[in-house]
C-alpha cells in the first residue's frame, strides 16, 4: 500500500527513534520466516529489537530473532550509508505497491 507524505514522515520518525548505532544488527539486512509460512521475508536491522520490513509493511516491527544474510559483503554498504539510503527510499517509493510487477 503507497504510504502518504503524512506516513512517510512518521515513518522516518519512528526509525530515527528506533535506530541504535551500537547494535551489531543496525544497518544490515536480515531475514526471517513466519513458520508455517514456508517463505522468507527481509528487512534491515534498526536495532537487537526492532528490524524495517522492506516487504508489504513497509514498517518497524519489534522482532528478536533474525538472521544475518550471509554473502553480500562485496555488495553491502556501510550500516550508516543503508540507514540513510532507506530513509530516502521511503520518500522515492512512497507511491510503490509491493506486487510481483512491483
Amino acid at each position: 500500500m503507497p504510504l502518504s507524505s503524512g506516513q512517510t514522515e512518521k515513518t522516518i520518525e519512528a526509525i530515527n527513534f528506533l535506530v541504535d548505532p551500537s547494535s551489531n544488527r543496525y544497518g544490515q539486512l536480515l531475514n526471517w520466516q513466519n513458520l508455517p509460512d514456508p517463505f522468507w521475508h527481509y528487512g534491515i536491522g534498526l536495532s537487537d529489537t526492532h528490524i524495517f520490513d522492506t516487504g508489504q509493511g513497509l514498517c518497524p516491527f519489534e522482532r528478536n530473532e533474525a538472521n544475518f544474510v550471509l554473502g553480500i559483503d562485496h555488495i553491502a554498504f556501510s550500516p550508516d550509508q543503508t540507514i540513510k539510503r532507506l530513509k530516502h527510499a521511503l520518500s522515492v517509493f512512497a507511491d510503490w505497491e509491493y506486487t510481483l510487477p512491483g
